[in-house]
């Protein structure tokens, strides 16, 4: 570890890595075989890092700008989103991987599985060494729930359809406008959400089962390496699909789940889901007033649309875009994120608004009918004053 922190705090950063490595390894029923016998944990945190992480066989690399103080729960779930790919990606492999050619784009319709899977545990897995409390682990279900409930990217693809844009998205460099804010879900969140879903239903099914027996399977079925430091067999999403059927015991079930929301793009019911736990999903401003999600900036006196603005969102529909020039809002000039803010910070769902801007071919003006913000969140009923019943917090407590 390379870093500004103290001592005291490396030990206790140390201590946390641990436990997130015995309930790593109590997922799987046991840890790889490392090729040298030893994993290496190489962390450097210091100002002047990019946050990143990267997994390798034996190893992972952890940087972040951030230090321990304030920040040390994110820097623990990097740890431990990395270490989970010891087993899922780095030697539990897509087929459509294999052999890996470096002078190509390889196109994989499992990354929801590889990268997604992995993005469920992390925070998982550090929820069950008892490091992070319940209700803080509830909020971080939030992106995922909030993201596949409201992104209109949804109508487009499921999660293998999103998984095969990665030669496109994934670090990909171009300076082309795109519409990605409208038409992509990353598979990271994407198989988030799929994993959280799937093992809700599983466990709630007559026979109880669960992700972490998928898993299992996938590891002795997929684990095995060969000579070469390679998986002697790597999957598709067919086999997956099968190995969730074997855990079920119901392979129409698995057929049907596959259909709807794995290669479908239907949402699954997180309210009804989360609530076994204990777990509400709410709108998280119920009363604000929203006109889109799309990113303003404020330069020169001028208020810009950055980015895309949102399908179905009041902006969308009133005819915005991106590169658009914000004029007035209700005859008041808009030259601030502050001006924005105020006009909409007297206004409630349902209200109609006079916006004029300046857009490419000239001053246009529209009235734009304001929505009730749908972001939701994901609370414990404790957070939300509700008391959960004893067989909510067994289902939590097995979970």
């Amino acid at each position: 570890v390379n870093h500004t922190g103290t001592a005291d705090q490396v030990t206790q950063f140390t201590e946390h890595t641990k436990r997130v490595v015995n309930e790593m390894a109590a997922v799987f029923g046991e840890l790889p075989q490392f090729d040298y016998g030893t994993y290496t944990f190489i962390s450097c945190y210091r100002s002047n890092c990019a946050g990143d992480g990267m997994e390798h066989r034996n190893s992972t690399s952890l940087t972040s700008s951030g230090g321990f103080s304030g920040t040390s729960l994110g820097l623990l779930g990097t740890v431990s989103h990395e270490f989970f790919h010891a087993w899922n990606v780095e030697r539990i492999r897509p087929a459509s991987l294999e052999p890996f050619d470096f002078t190509e784009a390889n196109m994989s319709g499992e990354l929801w599985f590889a990268e997604g899977f992995t993005n469920y545990y992390g925070p998982l897995v550090i929820a069950r060494a008892g490091i992070n409390p319940v209700p803080t682990y509830a909020r971080q279900l939030t992106n995922a729930v909030n993201t596949l409930t409201n992104h209109p990217g949804r109508r487009f693809a499921g999660a293998v359809g999103m998984s095969q844009q990665a030669p496109f998205v994934d670090a990909a460099v171009s300076i082309d406008p795109n519409n990605r804010s409208n038409t992509f879900i990353s598979y990271y969140t994407y198989g988030e959400a799929i994993g959280l879903a799937l093992d809700l239903t599983l466990r709630a099914r007559s026979t109880p089962a669960t992700l972490d027996d998928v898993m299992r399977l996938m590891w002795r079925r997929f684990g095995p390496q060969t000579a070469a430091m390679a998986p002697a067999r790597g999957y598709t999403v067919a086999d997956v699909q099968q190995a969730v059927a074997e855990v079920a015991k119901d392979s129409l079930f698995a057929r049907d789940f596959f259909r709807r929301y794995v290669i479908g793009s239907e949402l699954p019911d997180y309210p009804e889901l989360l609530a076994r736990a204990g777990f509400l999903v709410r709108q998280a401003q119920p009363t604000a007033a929203w006109m889109g999600d799309a990113r303003l900036t404020a330069q020169d006196n001028a208020v810009l649309i950055a980015t895309p603005t949102t399908i179905g969102s009041p902006m969308y529909e009133a005819g915005l875009a991106a590169g658009d020039r914000l004029l007035t809002m209700d005859g008041t000039n808009i030259t601030s994120l502050v001006d924005v803010r105020a006009a909409l910070g007297a206004r409630k769902p349902g209200d109609r608004m006079r916006v004029t801007w300046m857009s490419r071919d000239g001053e246009r003006s529209a009235e734009l009918v304001l929505k009730a913000d749908p972001r939701v969140e994901v609370v414990a009923f404790e957070d939300a004053g509700q008391t959960p019943s004893a067989a909510q917090l067994a289902f939590r407590n097995s979970w």
